[in-house]
């Protein structure tokens, strides 16, 4: 019985490293919506692209908490770029807000709705 009991309890912790958290969110932009998908690979989450290109750099998982994540990327492309890429992803409201911040020439901030899978 002892043995069927850690059997169990090795194979469903198999499973949940097996699991990615994926968000797709929805969001206005220029009056248009679009869509952001990021799914999360150890301490990363990752662009996935409308073409299905994911990127290859992703987002460091800076703080994590049960109602939010806090990621951050920095991209330098041109070489020398100062711009720094912040996401929250808020857990409770099942929302993002993104944002790049560059002296003098910021992104805009962007934010929307998401489903969790």
């Amino acid at each position: 019985m002892r043995k069927i009991f850690i059997y169990i309890f090795l194979i469903s912790i198999w499973c949940n490293f097996g699991h990615a958290e994926t968000w797709s969110c929805v969001y206005q932009f220029d009056n248009e919506s679009r869509q952001v998908i990021l799914e999360r690979k150890k301490n990363r989450f990752y662009n996935i692209f409308k073409s299905g290109v994911i990127d290859n750099i992703g987002q460091i998982i800076v703080k994590e908490t049960n109602n939010f994540i806090h990621l951050y990327q920095h991209i330098d492309v041109p070489e020398g770029d100062t711009t720094a890429f912040l996401t929250l992803l808020d857990k409770t409201k099942k929302s993002f807000v993104m944002v790049g911040l560059k002296y003098e020439n910021s992104t805009a901030i962007i934010e929307g709705k998401c489903t969790i899978y």
